[in-house]
């Protein structure tokens, strides 16, 4: 059974470290110009909406924590109003037999198709597909169908939806960077 510690952010299938997504993708990120507290606070900030979001899809949002997160919490509502979507799965941990495990953020229905939600606070980048097309694989091996793969986007008072359709190009890539995590860690 796969287990995840969040506070060493590991997966451990029977005792044994599974490569997450985010490792496996972590050289195409390059971060040496942002200072550390910066992206410390961008974390935290990213972190903290998550968990919100999380405890409010699951009706465990408390009033005081209603209210720190209200703008986000009414994005959240416009989001899922404007798309009629049911939650089918919140913060779903998955491992694949081709050697990693991620967790991801939710799986909507809109009508009646599974949809993908990478929930994110910052801006987008290219990585981001590659990010979704491993999270689509790891439902792909464990037998859901995904339909699409969005990144929603909180601005300010908004939320930006960016689909993912490339997918053959993006699994491609995916699995190069997955093959070459494993090679380096031979």
């Amino acid at each position: 059974m796969l287990e995840f510690n969040a506070e060493k952010h590991e997966y451990l299938l029977e005792g044994k470290k599974i490569p997450s997504v985010t490792e496996i993708l972590q050289a195409l990120h390059n971060f040496q110009f942002v200072s550390k507290d910066k992206l410390e606070t961008a974390k935290n900030n990213g972190s903290n909406i998550h968990k919100a979001l999380e405890y409010y899809d699951k009706n465990l949002l408390s009033e005081k924590s209603i209210n720190d997160y209200q703008n986000i919490i009414k994005i959240w509502e416009d989001f899922i109003k404007h798309y009629d979507a049911k939650i089918k799965h919140i913060e779903l941990s998955l491992y694949s037999p081709r050697g990693f495990a991620g967790t991801i953020d939710r799986i909507i229905e809109v009508k009646n198709k599974n949809i993908l939600v990478d929930i994110k606070t910052g801006k987008p980048n290219k990585i981001m597909p590659l990010q979704t097309m491993a999270y689509k694989l790891l439902c792909q091996d464990n037998n859901i169908k995904i339909y699409k793969r969005w990144c929603v986007f909180f601005q300010e008072d908004k939320y930006i939806v960016s689909e993912h359709k490339n997918d053959f190009q993006d699994e491609q890539i995916f699995t190069s960077c997955l093959n070459i995590y494993n090679f380096l860690r031979r």
